[in-house]
């Protein structure tokens, strides 16, 4: 389950991959993500893969939540944005990301 909330200050709730009234458009940011689960268990660790990594938000909000993630982004001015957002360098030679 997700819950965000959109520019005209709407929450909308659904399930991540179903279409219909949950649907969340482009102008939404996603940095609202909550667990979906509120049963005091621990987490489980786990990566996250964004191959569309944009700006860097998915990483953004899986280190939030104790998480590592892999963005895969090919334009050079986005992937830019994810590594100052994220803390993180590309190293030239090849081309894998880590922390500084």
């Amino acid at each position: 389950m997700y819950q965000a909330q959109g520019g005209s200050g709407e929450k909308r709730t659904g399930t991540v991959g179903m279409s219909g009234g949950g649907r969340i458009d482009g102008t939404t940011r996603t940095t609202g993500w909550r667990p979906g689960c509120e049963c005091g268990g621990e987490p489980v660790p786990c990566t996250v893969l964004d191959p569309f990594g944009g700006s860097g938000t998915t990483g953004d909000v899986a280190s939030g939540n104790g998480r590592r993630a892999v963005l895969i982004e090919l334009n050079p001015e986005y992937a830019k944005l994810a590594q100052d957002r994220c803390g993180l360098f590309c190293s030239p030679n090849d081309r894998t990301v880590a922390p500084q």
